[in-house]
């Protein structure tokens, strides 16, 4: 029997629960990055996304991007139904912090994924308490790994970061940064008593204020918008502003927004077991939603196309899922899946 006909025969036993947990909620941080196109050499916007859990005081740089080992092609057949057995587990980071988070003082758990895949642990403590529980810790997270049969993850523990040179503020940047919460708050409940949705969207550099409206808005609904805003700024007082309005497709944006939860929930599977041989991870949606994944196999192995058709029959089964539905709708999409050596594999 050759490989395809077993992973056709794994994949059929594939059993979708009826629970699927949002995973998406514990937080996605998308990086925007440009990305060659199939068939020319214009650009297109891809989302790289990683996973973040952790207190305020602790960032991780979450980038999906990683080395792993290349195991045997055969040896993938059986492996590839872990996409389906996900549904019904918490996410790792989830796992970890229930397991030791009463046990020790963790201030953060996450996980990220440049220049490989790792499981980031910050202990609070004073510097006793860290050198003292530091291998106990990483011991037990490496367990819970090889538990969920996580072999692609290594596992770091650290102190919380201190803040270097560059983010200490000034006295006037923190009155800055105060006074922008309250210009945003002021502008969202000018619009909430006139019965409109506010547009607002941010507030960059702590004098762009940025507004967003569909597509269609029309000028004058826009000199509207504006002269809200202008009149918050005026009666209290706020100087140094600008306003800016963009129009957008809110079509595409709740559509962007829909595949990115989808996106992240593939993720931390695909991209924490070697079986899956999954390197890098991302999506756009222009024109159209597309999946974008590049792996360590190489164009030249003998069954590089037949274990892309397969990976990518995982992957469309999630899709199309009952538990998807809501996320995917009637989206037409892509999947594309490239050889380490950036090679179109399907």
């Amino acid at each position: 029997m050759c490989m395809s006909d077993k992973i056709r025969r794994e994949l059929e036993k594939i059993e979708i629960p009826e629970e699927l947990h949002n995973r998406a909620q514990l937080g996605v941080e998308k990086a925007k990055q440009e990305m060659n196109s199939r068939s020319d050499s214009s650009k297109k916007r891809t989302k790289n996304l990683g996973y973040f859990l952790a207190s305020a005081a602790v960032l991780f740089g979450l980038f999906v991007g990683s080395a792993f080992v290349h195991p045997v092609m055969a040896e993938m057949a059986s492996k590839l139904p872990y996409l389906g057995q996900f549904f019904e587990q918490d996410s790792i980071t989830e796992v970890i912090w229930t397991e030791i988070g009463e046990d020790y003082k963790i201030e953060g758990v996450g996980t990220s994924y440049f220049p490989e895949s790792v499981v980031h642990v910050t202990l609070g403590g004073n510097d006793g308490y860290y050198a003292e529980v530091k291998a106990d810790v990483k011991s037990v997270v490496e367990e819970i790994l090889v538990k969920r049969g996580f072999d692609a993850y290594s596992v770091e523990v650290d102190r919380p970061r201190e803040p270097g040179p560059e983010m200490v503020l000034s006295e006037e940047e923190k009155r800055r940064n105060e006074e922008t919460m309250w210009v945003m708050n002021d502008i969202n409940d000018a619009f909430k008593a006139r019965n409109i949705e506010s547009p607002l969207s941010s507030i960059r550099d702590n004098e762009k204020i940025m507004a967003e409206v569909p597509k269609a808005t029309s000028d004058e609904k826009i000199k509207e918008i504006k002269a809200i805003i202008n009149g918050v700024l005026d009666e209290k007082g706020y100087d140094g502003y600008t306003i800016h309005v963009k129009k957008i497709d809110m079509v595409k944006m709740d559509q962007d927004m829909r595949w990115a939860g989808i996106i992240s929930l593939l993720a931390e599977e695909v991209m924490g077991k070697e079986d899956f041989k999954v390197t890098s991870l991302g999506y756009t949606v222009h024109p159209q939603p597309e999946v974008l994944i590049t792996t360590s196999v190489k164009s030249s192995d003998s069954e590089a196309e037949e274990f892309a058709e397969e990976l990518s029959h995982v992957i469309n089964k999630y899709l199309e899922s009952e538990e998807m539905k809501s996320k995917v709708k009637d989206d037409d999409y892509i999947i594309t899946i490239r050889s380490k050596d950036k090679k179109k594999l399907n």
